[in-house]
C-alpha cells in the first residue's frame, strides 16, 4: 500500500518494493548465495517497501538472507562494525551480498567491510538505493538503485502546471510510481 500524502498535491515516487527485489536480483544475477540488507531501525514508509522487495525476492529464489538494523542512535554505524566483527570467521565475512535501502547506509557499511580487511566487491558485494551524486562529473563508486530524480521533478512540475490550470483535482491520479535501474559501480561484480 502506498502512503498518500494529500488530497491537494501530486505524489512522484519511485517504485520502491521493485527497487527491493532489483538490489537482490542484481546480487544473486553476480553470483552471491548468501544476502544482507542493512538498514537502520525503525524501518518503516519507503524503506518497508524496499525491505520486503529484497525479502519477497529472496524467498521466492531460495537464496538466505538476514537482516541488519542498527539501532536508531547518533553513532549508529558501530552497531553495523560489531556485526561484521561477529560474523567473521578467519577473515571471511559470512555474508556475500549486501543491500541496503540507503547508500549512506550501504556506504558506511563498506568503509566498515574494508577496515575489517574483507575485499569488495571480491568476496562481498554491495548495492546501494539512489545513485546519488554530489555534483554531476562525479563518478559512480557504489553499485546502487537508481531512482530517476530528473523524471520525477519533470512530472511533478507538470502535474504542478495542469492543477494550475484547472481547479478540478483528479484525485485518483495523484499518484505516480516511476520504475528504477541498477547503476554499476565499483562494489559488485561485473
Amino acid at each position: 500500500m502506498r502512503k498518500k500524502i494529500s488530497n491537494h498535491f501530486p505524489t512522484i515516487v519511485s517504485d520502491n518494493y521493485a527497487g527491493g527485489r532489483l538490489g537482490a536480483e542484481q546480487l544473486h544475477k553476480r553470483g552471491a548465495k548468501k544476502l544482507l540488507f542493512v538498514s537502520k531501525a525503525p524501518i518503516k514508509d519507503v524503506s518497508e517497501r524496499r525491505r520486503q522487495g529484497f525479502i519477497d525476492y529472496c524467498q521466492e529464489n531460495n537464496l538466505r538472507y538476514d537482516i541488519m538494523l542498527a539501532e536508531d542512535k547518533r553513532y549508529f554505524s558501530s552497531d553495523y562494525d560489531h556485526f561484521i566483527d561477529n560474523h567473521l570467521i578467519n577473515g571471511k565475512f559470512q555474508f556475500d551480498g549486501v543491500f541496503s535501502d540507503t547508500d549512506e547506509y550501504a556506504s558506511d557499511f563498506w568503509h566498515l567491510l574494508v577496515k575489517h580487511q574483507v575485499l569488495v566487491p571480491k568476496d562481498v558485494q554491495i548495492i546501494g538505493f539512489d545513485a546519488a551524486k554530489i555534483y554531476p562529473r562525479q563518478p559512480i563508486f557504489l553499485s546502487a538503485i537508481r531512482q530517476s530524480t530528473e523524471k520525477m521533478a519533470e512530472i511533478a512540475v507538470q502535474k504542478l502546471l495542469t492543477q494550475f490550470k484547472s481547479e478540478k483535482i483528479d484525485k485518483d491520479n495523484l499518484i505516480t510510481i516511476l520504475p528504477v535501474s541498477y547503476t554499476q559501480g565499483i562494489t559488485t561484480k561485473s
